[in-house]
């Protein structure tokens, strides 16, 4: 079957009706025809009519238009729908209107149009005619209500909205309304649906759906507008609908809010659709969330009840906003249509390779290249091309440093165009002081620097600890020196820092220090090893011993030879048993840790380096080349045969120097690739096919923001001053103590330092953390009021260096598009701050990549 509409001039003679109606078969009265005063027709015909009749139809006397079923499936464009004062909904940006239920007075409405205005609302509602479920109800002010409303919205500058409850008023209220809504108790009232869409004044028309009205009834109702309004004369069916949840048989929530309806109607009809989660929720502290959730399915707008005491209103105050809710509900829905924006357009650029990867080679193969594309071309895995420049410039100073390189820098290294750019970019890289800085953080994880429970170093202990690890780091100190440094470290906790190592473990005994030391140093849990080896290493320790001082929680560390080298559970002295199982005679009074330390030295398979190789390996790509890093064994085979053997071999060749393994990888290819797989084998990032994204780190992502809006962050800790300092402006990444903390670390997952085991370290995302991104007034303060956001957002090019800050990279045309849609005339500012905002929570931002 099909439909179709017939739309007459009022001046048609009645002829022509008559024989457009024999022409489609139809001799007299019919249920299948119906005719709408002044001037439509509409037919139900058993088959599609064929072209010439429809012709034939179309050279009758007085006839506008002849349209198939007018519900806009052939139109591949959503249409924006012009509100007034060059306000439109459906064109890219979300159209905010706000206001209360009701009209109670001048003042009333007056301060809540000025309060829309000043957050940035498109247009201000009100009733002024209000059908009510009880008779003894407020209904509204009427025409009186509706001269308050026109007068504070021209006040304001805003268009208005508000509801026409019956066909006779449509002249009244047309005179002072720039849209007429027609609500969910009208929506099957055909009368006032036609009468609307074709009335003189051309109004837009805001069509509410009904209370338990299906989708297919909502689109017939908005058919019967679409109609008017051909009948009348107007090309485009000025009408948008909106979404107000329906009536279901939950009672906890007035309505359920049809969030599927959203994108279904968009689809059918091609027409902007608003959604009110104020009706839907009935309840103001779930209007945030709804309206967030109608955004993220792409409504084009959010009617909104809102109201200067909304405990006084007269009408729905338990679902109206008051003045900061309302202020806090448009900044995050804003934003959040621009992280979707940018989402999509991000999702866009990835399938199409574009800002992420190179059209060329970037780096020469290397022997690390070499062994893992054999591995790749065994397992029959395609590597990703390189990444962009835009993509490495950020890759390595993130982490090398922990640090975002500046848009001076992100521009400097884009505009260079010297082939050795890369390398160049490596080296300095290298010799910043933040090398130092990020590279002790992540040993201090390793090594549970931390003053409090169960590991209570104490800060004076703390601070000396890591200040030596921060400058053997800097100083370049050769790693076999700090190892063995470490772990024959004698004296005092304050005065002779790397003593630490041996108090630094919530169990003391010879096992505890024995476990600890192959946890740290050779990767390996000894767990698993076989008992006389376990008793054997944990002899090596049996002669350290503590002493306490005078000075306030002051400890020294000590050999002690008169302790035995003691008998472990094999129920025998152990003697010294080394990790490879053979045994090593140590003499009366020498200290057994000289032993273990010079085989862990200079054993031939090369432990001590492979496990340092794999942990800088994990560093930078986020995995070892024997996963889990800190689980080195013979049954746990590396991803790539090989590998560690050779990066081991460079690091011994270099005396140690852990530079020289960092350098070799970040100037691979392999390192250097695309984050984009080419293969969907869940082996492709295992066996390093393309550079694995993950989260950036905690203290990473504060110091990150922190830059970007010129801020600093609070820490504290649980023991106080003067025993903890932590100097204003402190980066997290420089934070010495595991105890030191702060709610932002401990939410994105800071390692709580207690084991040394690199999974004490959460980078898993969860809601929690996105919605402290996307809501919390911990990161919304920093954005609107840090010095450096603030000079940012005042520039003359503020796009371009907002995408250098944050992604260092320049926008793509795709993106520059998508913001140029988004924005408004007249507030660059709004939208710039928009744009801030949903790059900080892009998961372009938030993830190494």
């Amino acid at each position: 079957m099909t439909s179709i509409a017939v739309c007459f001039l009022h001046d048609a003679p009645a002829e022509s009706v008559q024989q457009c109606l024999s022409l489609l078969g139809f001799a007299g009265p019919d249920p299948r025809w119906r005719w709408h005063p002044p001037g439509l027709l509409t037919v139900v015909l058993a088959e599609t009519p064929t072209p010439e009749l429809l012709e034939r139809v179309r050279r009758l006397a007085g006839l506008r238009s002849v349209v198939e079923r007018s519900n806009g499936q052939g139109r591949t464009t959503r249409l924006g729908v012009d509100l007034g004062g060059g306000v439109i909904a459906g064109a890219g940006r979300l159209c905010i209107v706000a206001g209360p239920c009701s009209v109670e007075g001048r003042t009333q409405i007056e301060e809540i149009a000025a309060l829309a205005a000043e957050n940035g609302a498109d247009a201000v509602r009100g009733g002024a005619f209000k059908p009510r479920s009880s008779p003894y109800s407020f209904g509204g002010l009427g025409e009186a209500g509706l001269e308050l409303l026109a007068a504070a919205g021209a006040r304001c500058g805003l268009p208005v909205v508000t509801e026409v409850l019956d066909a006779g008023d449509l002249d009244l209220v047309a005179r002072y309304a720039d849209v007429l809504q027609i609500g969910s108790r009208n929506m099957h009232n055909s009368t006032l649906l036609f009468r609307a869409g074709c009335h003189a004044r051309g109004r837009p028309v805001l069509l509410k759906r009904g209370m338990a009205a299906t989708l297919e009834e909502t689109r017939l109702a908005a058919e019967y507008v679409q109609l008017g309004r051909l009948c009348a004369g107007f090309d485009e069916p000025r009408l948008m609908l909106c979404e107000r949840g329906v009536r279901t048989f939950e009672p906890e929530v007035r309505f359920a809010l049809d969030v599927a309806a959203i994108p279904l109607l968009q689809r059918t009809l091609q027409l902007p659709v608003i959604a009110d989660p104020s009706h839907a929720a009935g309840q103001r502290d779930l209007v945030e969330p709804l309206a967030r959730a109608a955004v993220a399915a792409g409504a084009d707008g959010l009617l909104i009840e809102v109201h200067t005491d909304p405990d006084r209103a007269w009408s729905d105050g338990a679902q109206t906003l008051g003045p900061a809710a309302f202020g806090s509900l448009v900044r995050h829905v804003r934003a959040l249509v621009a992280v979707v924006a940018l989402l999509m357009v991000s999702l866009t650029a990835r399938a199409q390779g574009s800002p992420f990867e190179s059209s060329g080679p970037t780096a020469a193969v290397s022997r690390i290249d070499a062994l893992v594309d054999e591995r790749l071309r065994q397992l029959g895995l395609e590597a990703s091309p390189p990444c962009s420049d835009g993509v490495f410039v950020r890759r390595v100073h993130l982490a090398v440093l922990g640090t975002l390189p500046t848009a001076a820098e992100a521009r400097a290294f884009l505009a260079d165009d010297e082939p050795d750019k890369r390398s160049r970019l490596v080296d300095a890289v290298l010799d910043r002081p933040e090398f130092a800085a990020f590279q002790a953080m992540r040993w201090c994880d390793l090594l549970r620097v931390k003053a409090e429970f169960p590991i209570n170093l104490w800060p004076n202990a703390v601070q000396a600890y890591q200040r030596w690890i921060e400058d053997s780091l800097r100083r370049g100190m050769p790693y076999d020196q700090f190892v063995r440094t470490l772990l024959l470290a004698t004296g005092s906790n304050f005065r002779a820092p790397e003593s630490n190592f041996l108090r630094a473990v919530a169990d003391r005994t010879p096992a505890g220090l024995a476990k600890a030391s192959a946890l740290t140093f050779l990767g390996a849990r000894i767990e698993s090893w076989p008992q006389e080896r376990r008793d054997g290493l944990a002899s090596c320790f049996a002669q350290v011993a503590y002493k306490s001082t005078l000075e306030w929680k002051e400890e020294i560390v000590f050999f002690d030879p008169t302790r035995p080298l003691g008998a472990g559970k094999s129920g025998r002295a152990a003697g010294v048993v080394l990790p490879d199982g053979s045994t090593q005679k140590v003499e009366p009074g020498a200290d057994p840790r000289i032993a273990f330390t010079d085989w862990l030295l200079q054993e031939p398979s090369h432990w001590l380096a492979r496990s340092l190789c794999n942990r800088i390996w994990f560093w930078l790509f986020g995995r070892g080349v024997v996963h889990e890093v800190d689980d080195l064994r013979a049954d746990n085979e590396a991803a790539v045969p090989g590998l560690l053997e050779h990066l081991a071999a460079e690091l011994l060749a270099a005396q140690w120097d852990q530079k020289r393994v960092f350098r070799e990888i970040l100037l691979s290819a392999t390192w250097q690739r695309s984050p984009l797989p080419r293969s969907r084998d869940a082996g492709a990032a295992v066996h390093f096919a393309h550079y694995s994204i993950r989260r950036l780190e905690a203290e990473v992502l504060i110091d990150a923001i922190c830059q970007i809006t010129g801020t600093s962050e609070e820490y504290s800790s649980p023991i106080p001053e003067p025993f903890t300092v932590i100097p204003p402006g402190t980066r997290a990444i420089a934070l010495a103590d595991g105890s030191t903390t702060s709610a932002f670390l401990e939410l994105f997952g800071r390692p709580p330092r207690d084991l040394g085991l690199a999974s004490e370290r959460n980078d898993r995302p969860t809601a929690e953390q996105c919605l402290h991104l996307l809501n919390s007034s911990h990161v919304r303060k920093k954005l609107e009021s840090g010095p450096a956001i603030v000079r940012l957002l005042r520039s003359g090019n503020a796009l371009d260096e907002l995408y250098l800050t944050f992604l260092s990279r320049f926008p793509t045309a795709a993106e520059r598009d998508a913001i140029r849609r988004h924005a408004t005339a007249g507030n660059p500012r709004r939208v710039a701050s928009d744009v801030a905002w949903a790059l900080l929570n892009s998961a372009e931002f938030l993830y190494q990549h």
